[in-house]
């Protein structure tokens, strides 16, 4: 199989022996069934957007990779499983053990494929869940509920056999039915004899589930219990191949490609989550992303309108003093404003106004050029309002290497306290700290 490699946002040079204008359709068209973009055409050329993860169109498979701080690809790799790890979407490595996939034998999307694989084997070898299902049969034996709507359908004969609804507790259940329809899906995906050799193992366990494929309304409301909270990440797979987050390959020859691609946007804000709840806890500070509800607009009835999903809000004595959005966006340093959107600044500037608060934060990752520590704050004229720019080195926070992520830890909260310290409990300036570039060169560069 031909595996072509590129970076996020970076060019993708198609072989030359192929269809060019032919797969260029087909990835066109699989982005186009996706929820974000995955590819962009610029002047006839094909782009890959942010998003990391792997396409697979016949023979041709497109793996796309986040940029780590250098040019080893085998490192590419080992950033973007630690990224998947840390938002979620792996099992950590401590429980992985001995079974930790190497990334340089594998590509990324099997190396990803084998890890689900292998936590899901875990899962089915320590025992196969079991609920209590409603069935309806034909039964000899009255148990449960007679179905009376059924029986009222029949038509008259010597039949024995009453239509009943019971619940036993059985092994063939929503759930077992969502984590035998999740190893099916990514058998169609996985290549490798690792990955193939680890799903078969699973449907091998769950052989009695197979035929029974979930409704994706059933997939969507899948509630687990306590006792079953160490299939939550298997569920979220299942949702993830669902809403295109992962491109379901069981619809695949409807769009000729499939694959399993994620926005670096969403993995950033879910990896920042952790890691600035644990910041902030240091700092006094609470951090959330479940914030109470606040509305842009109100309609006669006084019911809200326009929710405003801030990705953190900041906390300290209960009350809202920083708002923080999380940006995987490049910056320049030869632009004025370093080239900050238009709309990130509009954005923060409505969270900070429906908040009644005065300091907002964006966070970036960290590029080649920007100093340890690097932020930058700017004033919004006349407001009193200040927006802060912090970089995160992004891969080092999410390294496997426990010092180096410890390290990376610190000098987030150093960057977090510095920032902090500009403004007093309740977040208004704090008297002597000004921006270190004025509000009117911010907007007059956007």
């Amino acid at each position: 199989m031909l595996t072509i490699t590129v970076h996020e946002s970076g060019l993708i040079n198609l072989p030359a022996s192929a269809d060019r204008h032919r797969l260029i359709d087909q990835l066109l068209r699989y982005s186009a069934g996706a929820p974000f973009p995955c590819f962009r055409l610029k002047r006839g050329a094909l782009y890959a957007g942010e998003v990391v993860g792997a396409v697979q169109i016949g023979k041709l498979r497109l793996s796309i990779l986040p940029r780590s701080s250098s040019d080893d690809g085998e490192r590419d790799k080992e950033f973007l499983l630690n990224l998947l790890r840390s938002a979620g979407y792996l099992a950590p490595r401590s429980l992985t053990g001995a079974a930790f996939v190497r990334t340089s034998s594998l590509d990324p999307l099997e190396a990803v494929l084998t890890e689900i694989g292998k936590e899901l084997l875990s899962l089915v070898k320590k025992g196969v869940p079991r609920r209590y299902e409603e069935v309806r049969v034909e039964s000899a034996v009255l148990r449960g509920r007679v179905d009376f709507v059924r029986l009222s359908r029949r038509l008259p004969g010597g039949e024995v056999k009453l239509p009943i609804r019971h619940t036993p507790l059985s092994n063939i259940n929503a759930l077992t039915r969502t984590a035998c329809w999740v190893a099916e899906s990514l058998m169609l995906m996985a290549r490798s004899a690792t990955s193939r050799h680890v799903l078969a193992e699973v449907l091998l366990h769950l052989e009695h589930v197979r035929g029974h494929r979930p409704s994706r309304a059933e997939i969507l409301d899948l509630s687990l219990s306590r006792y079953e909270q160490s299939w939550a990440r298997i569920a979220g797979i299942a949702q993830l191949l669902l809403d295109g987050k992962f491109i379901d390959p069981t619809f695949a020859g409807r769009a000729d490609a499939f694959g399993m691609i994620f926005p670096l946007q969403h993995l950033f804000e879910r990896t920042m989550r952790r890691l600035l709840a644990e910041s902030g806890r240091m700092l006094g500070l609470f951090v959330t992303h479940r914030s109470a509800p606040f509305y842009m607009l109100s309609d006669p009835s006084g019911k809200g309108l326009l929710r405003l999903k801030p990705d953190y809000v900041f906390l300290r004595k209960s009350k809202p003093v920083m708002v923080g959005d999380a940006k995987w966006k490049s910056l320049d340093k030869n632009t004025r404003a370093f080239g900050v959107d238009r709309a990130d600044v509009y954005q923060m500037n409505a969270y900070l106004t429906r908040y009644q608060i005065s300091q907002g934060t964006v966070f970036v990752p960290k590029l080649e050029w920007m100093e340890k520590d690097w932020h930058r704050t700017f004033a919004v004229p006349t407001t009193g309002r200040n927006l802060h720019l912090v970089s995160v080195d992004t891969e080092r926070l999410v390294s496997h290497v426990r010092d180096v992520r410890n390290q990376a830890e610190k000098d987030l909260r150093d960057v977090l306290s510095a920032v902090t310290s500009t403004f007093s409990d309740d977040g208004t300036p704090v008297a002597g700290n000004q921006p270190v570039l004025l509000g009117t060169q911010l907007l007059l560069s956007i």
